[in-house]
């Protein structure tokens, strides 16, 4: 169960959420002028970066509560994946926004990230 402890303890991964997901029910319009939006796959690269910084809080905040570092690995993973999974069906029912698997693609490309930088952080840390 999530209570406000759990949140409180976890609130840097739960920010990271909530920007995601405000940017992803956002129109484009409304997030970033014209000039932003019309260089090619400036929405890939916000994709893999968004989701870079979510995996990798993630990765850190669940090693600090897991002495084995499976689930500590596992459980960000999965989060991370199913909520860019989320995200993309949800905006198939936003009228503006519309679902794609190379957004998708990105997404996962980002949490992969996310897991290679927490291995570098774990290794320069440790």
């Amino acid at each position: 169960m999530i209570t406000f402890k759990y949140i409180i303890r976890h609130y840097k991964s739960f920010l990271i959420a909530l920007i995601i997901l405000t940017l992803s029910v956002l129109s484009t319009d409304e997030i970033a002028p014209r000039s932003i939006t019309s260089i090619p796959y400036a929405d890939k690269v916000v994709h893999f970066l968004l989701y870079t910084g979510l995996s990798l809080i993630l990765f850190i905040e669940f090693n600090k509560s897991f002495l084995s570092l499976f689930p500590g690995l596992v459980i960000p993973l999965l989060i991370s994946i199913l909520y860019g999974g989320l995200i993309e069906i949800v905006q198939m029912f936003i009228p503006y926004r519309s679902a794609d698997i190379i957004d998708f693609l990105f997404d996962i490309g980002g949490t992969l990230m996310g897991m290679a930088l927490f291995f570098l952080w774990r290794k320069i840390r440790y």
